[in-house]
């Protein structure tokens, strides 16, 4: 038997099947989940491309020195026409200007033109995890993909008022969860589903 988290104004009952539409709804935003997380690999891919490119273009060696074919470096670090971090890779890449991350990330992250963070991609030792985020103006993850191979992975939409959609692997099995505002659990597939830990 499982128990349902407890709201501090009310309790809320395990989710029922939810009816065929709004099946239907979940398996379109699914679909619509998977497309995002599609496209923002390839931009990112594709903003690394060009960075490296640019780079490579601009910095033409003079006729007598030596040339290499690797560049080696702990970090890189692009700018704007303004002197902007727009685009920072790092092994690790450094904390963001609101605070320290729960661990070092090894891979990108993504400025707006103010140079605050907007997402990042890359991989935490700490866990052995690999992680894919975008962060509204804010600051605050609205798109996160998370994957560990010893725990599945794990798919978040979520809005900067709380409510979320996830769609996860991390216990063995494919599960989604729609959440409302303050956890209140709104879906589950399967109905029987415990919630997130």
């Amino acid at each position: 038997m499982h128990e349902t988290r407890s709201i501090p104004t009310h309790r809320v009952a395990p989710a029922a099947a939810p009816p065929a539409a709004l099946e239907r709804a979940i398996r379109r935003q699914l679909r619509a989940m998977q497309w995002m997380t599609a496209v923002a690999l390839v931009v990112a891919l594709t903003a690394i491309g060009a960075s490296c490119r640019a780079s490579t273009a601009s910095a033409a060696p003079e006729a007598d020195a030596p040339t290499s074919d690797i560049l080696r470096a702990r970090g890189l670090v692009i700018v704007d026409e303004h002197g902007v971090e727009r685009l920072v890779l790092g092994a690790p890449v450094p904390d963001p200007g609101s605070g320290e991350r729960a661990a070092p990330l090894f891979g990108m992250i993504i400025n707006d033109a103010s140079g605050g963070e907007r997402g990042g991609y890359g991989t935490i030792d700490a866990d052995d995890s690999t992680i894919l985020t975008l962060d509204d103006v804010g600051g605050t993850e609205i798109f996160k993909v998370a994957g560990n191979n010893r725990a599945g992975a794990t798919v978040w939409v979520l809005h900067h008022e709380g409510a979320a959609a996830a769609l996860t692997t991390y216990r063995g099995t494919p599960e989604l969860h729609l959440l409302g505002r303050n956890d209140e659990r709104l879906a589950t597939l399967p109905g029987e589903t415990p919630p997130l830990e």
